[in-house]
């Protein structure tokens, strides 16, 4: 049986939005306000960050470079607790409004407990690379325990009928899973947000120690 923290770093590298929806969708009377109110200020934001991208120096040859197609690799050692040996999405690219299948498969070497730590820094190519801030838990941002994150029971339909837990601790083990299908609503999102290349570098800690570290390329069209 595959794991929840597993799902959980799999929707991570999928979906940029991810946890964003998980904190609205709790309270619809406030979903409005909310997103409104944070892509304002992360559009700010943002155009801030591109300024002084800009003016620091010339588009380099990764600025200039297309990503086609989404791609994984390891920023962690071999002791590292929570390894992905295969991960692979369709459709890729990626495409908005659209179910997402994924195919992985992992083991855990290590119990985990809460808290468990996730660090997410996200980029969006805007002419040239430009992090995304963290506003209101979007964007580039440190999730102190994704245990307290997980979303009450009942649990959400895609993982009742994947047969997988929604609670910490996680057992150590192998796991696989296929073609898994998971939505995403990006229509709250403007274009300028949810389309385009992006890159994201992601690190699990469990007692500040680092047990997982992966970068992540993808391409996102509409």
């Amino acid at each position: 049986m595959i794991n929840r923290l597993f799902l959980l770093g799999i929707c991570v590298l999928a979906s940029l939005s991810v946890f964003a929806e998980g904190l609205v969708r709790n309270h619809p009377e406030e979903e409005q306000h909310f997103i409104s109110g944070s892509l304002s200020k992360m559009e700010r934001l943002l155009m801030s960050s591109l300024k002084a991208s800009s003016e620091k120096s010339k588009p380099t040859t990764d600025d200039r470079r297309r990503l086609g197609h989404f791609s994984w690799s390891s920023c962690g050692g071999t002791s590292d607790a929570f390894h992905i040996a295969n991960l692979t999405l369709s459709p890729d690219p990626i495409k908005l409004g659209n179910p997402i299948k994924i195919t992985a498969s992992g083991q855990i070497t290590l119990e985990l407990g809460s808290p468990i730590e996730v660090d997410v820094q996200v980029q969006k190519k805007v002419f040239v690379w430009v992090s995304l801030p963290c506003v209101d838990d979007l964007g580039s941002c440190n999730y102190p325990d994704v245990c307290a994150r997980l979303p009450p029971p009942p649990c959400p339909q895609p993982l009742i009928e994947a047969n997988l837990p929604c609670t910490c601790p996680i057992p150590t083990g192998t796991y696989a899973v296929k073609d898994l299908e998971v939505e995403f609503d990006t229509r709250k999102f403007p274009g300028w947000l949810t389309e385009g290349d992006f890159k994201a570098h992601i690190e699990m800690k469990k007692g500040g120690q680092s047990f997982a570290c992966y970068d992540v390329e993808l391409n996102i069209i509409s």
